[in-house]
């Protein structure tokens, strides 16, 4: 008799630890699935906000370097026949700055705030070396000296400015900039 409550009991313990286990098997399998699952709706979340970020990437960096060659042109000292009129080239220059403001205003929620202050940098020297260009007088040593001015800017602020933002797209890109070069 012994035997049968003996056995009894083992079975009921090996159903009852049998039906445990399985419960707890399904709520974790089910937790599991539903984690799997939100990670990959993240990643997936998460590459599509990657994508878009280097498609306004690439574009406003077209547009800075697009604003930095009409600014260079515009305020070059160097003047030579064939040269667009003095009108045209602050148009230009006004057209290429307009673009690359409104762009980067309507995407700066895609930058961290240290990209952001980088950028509006540029935008600062670029719209100081226009200003400066504008309101130079338009003949004499004065007007040299303001064109001098409004170029070294261009020259001397920009580029250090453009490398650092270059870099800094590149990292969250993903491009790697260092080559090894063999001698």
């Amino acid at each position: 008799m012994d035997w049968i409550i003996f056995l009894s009991d083992l079975i009921r313990f090996a159903i009852i630890t049998g039906a445990i286990s399985y419960i707890i098997k399904y709520y974790f399998d089910k937790k599991f699935e539903e984690f799997k699952n939100r990670m990959e709706q993240e990643k997936i979340r998460f590459s599509k906000l990657h994508e878009k970020r280097g498609e306004v990437i690439c574009k406003l960096y077209g547009l800075l370097d697009d604003l930095d060659k009409t600014m260079g042109i515009l305020t070059s000292p160097a003047e030579f026949t064939g040269d667009l009129p003095r009108k045209e080239k602050i148009q230009n220059a006004a057209e290429s700055g307009d673009r690359f403001v409104e762009y980067y205003s309507k995407n700066a929620i895609y930058f961290r705030e240290d990209i952001e202050i980088l950028l509006n940098e540029l935008k600062s020297n670029f719209r100081k070396s226009f200003i400066i260009y504008n309101l130079s007088p338009h003949h004499g040593e004065k007007e040299w000296d303001e064109k001098i001015k409004a170029w070294e800017i261009i020259i001397d602020k920009i580029p250090p400015l453009k490398k650092k933002l270059k870099d800094e797209f590149r990292r969250i890109l993903g491009v790697h900039t260092k080559i090894r070069l063999k001698k």
